[in-house]
């Protein structure tokens, strides 16, 4: 709990994506607000830069620095709202994620430089630090930070702060006890925001990977299945469905926990060494699926011959036979180029027919040879 609650434990990819997404989209909107103030401000300077009396007394040198300073946070806002646009329009993962990354963590250190900046000359004039604590609770509230990472900076630039304000004379008892019960406050926001937030994309990343596998083999699921169909469009792919023979008989036999074994035996055998072009999804029942964009027609079908061997030994092993027949299935391949996810759905059917059209000439054969040993 500790190591996740102050960001030591190392994030999965998705965590590290969930949480960059929910950083970029509500600091896009901090940023639209922030964007509508300094443009405020800038308008505020410009009429304080026409007035003379203002110039005279605050200075135009003054006038022109603190505009610099709202201009530069406008544009880092800008820039974080322009690359949130941009990622959503942008397909290439590690593209998004560097982008999104540099945006917020810009727009962080910007709005920090900033609120110390405004705030040291707010304290030299007795107006407090009201624009840093501003800031600081904006971040905590809006972004969620690695603690590990955040609450030193925190506990620095307060403590800078606080020398800066003593300095200038004007750090009273109360004001020193509230700002440090504010920090604490901050550090441990920021502890709770990301334990929270880490929390969330676990259970987010578990609920996709149940929705997407198959609980029992581990296996990618009908489901999976759908949503791949757009990877294959321009390629030349291969797809296989495979389906156990006489499945309902071993149930019987061995019992619904054997079966699952046997389910589980047949997912195991067939996922050794596939390749990246390559994939088993379990389609239900005791019905299988392999689609390769490498492998091609009899490639797949030599893989899936050499998985029969294998799972029929591991079977044999465990006593999994009927009758002293070893466990078998049959085999369907179908291969073509794919133009559309239609193309997809027509591999498929094919294949399962070429399926039921080998489970029939098997249990066509397996007949005669009883009929022949039985006479």
């Amino acid at each position: 709990m500790l190591q996740v609650s102050f960001g030591f434990r190392r994030q999965t990819p998705f965590e590290r994506s969930f949480i960059t997404n929910a950083n970029l989209n509500y600091g896009a909107i901090l940023s639209s607000i922030v964007v509508v103030l300094e443009c405020y401000m800038l308008q505020n300077s410009a009429r304080m830069s026409s007035n003379p009396q203002v110039v005279e007394k605050m200075g135009m040198s003054w006038i022109a620095q603190h505009s610099a300073a709202y201009a530069i946070q406008m544009l880092s806002a800008l820039f974080l709202i322009a690359c949130t646009f941009a990622v959503r329009n942008c397909r290439k993962r590690p593209c998004n994620e560097l982008l999104s990354r540099a945006a917020i963590i810009q727009f962080v250190v910007v709005s920090i430089a900033f609120g110390i900046y405004i705030s040291l000359g707010d304290i030299a004039r007795g107006n407090g630090m009201y624009a840093f604590l501003t800031q600081m609770v904006s971040i905590i509230c809006i972004f969620v930070v690695k603690p590990f990472v955040f609450v030193p900076i925190l506990f620095g630039t307060f403590s800078f702060m606080l020398h800066a304000t003593k300095e200038a004379g004007v750090l009273t008892h109360g004001n020193t006890v509230n700002l440090q019960i504010l920090c604490l406050i901050l550090m441990t926001s920021c502890c709770i925001k990301h334990y929270k937030y880490v929390r969330g994309a676990q259970a987010r990343e578990r609920l996709a990977r149940y929705s997407y596998h198959d609980e029992l083999t581990g296996l990618h699921n009908t489901r999976a299945l759908q949503q791949d169909h757009a990877r294959w469009v321009g390629k030349r792919i291969a797809f296989a469905i495979i389906d156990i023979d006489n499945f309902k008989h071993y149930n019987d036999a061995f019992g619904h926990l054997m079966g699952d074994r046997i389910l589980s035996l047949l997912a195991s055998g067939m996922s050794i060494n596939l390749d990246e072009h390559t994939r088993i999804y379990r389609m239900g029942g005791d019905e299988f699926a392999l689609v390769s964009s490498s492998l091609g027609k009899e490639g797949l079908r030599a893989y899936i011959e050499h998985g029969r061997a294998s799972f029929q030994t591991r079977a044999s092993q465990n006593g999994l036979e009927v009758q002293g027949h070893p466990l078998g299935f049959s085999i369907g391949i179908a291969e073509d180029l794919v133009s559309s996810t239609e193309d997809v759905q027509r591999l498929m059917r094919e294949a399962d027919r070429a399926m039921y059209e080998e489970k029939r000439k098997r249990h066509a054969r397996r007949n005669s040879v009883e009929v022949e040993l039985g006479g």
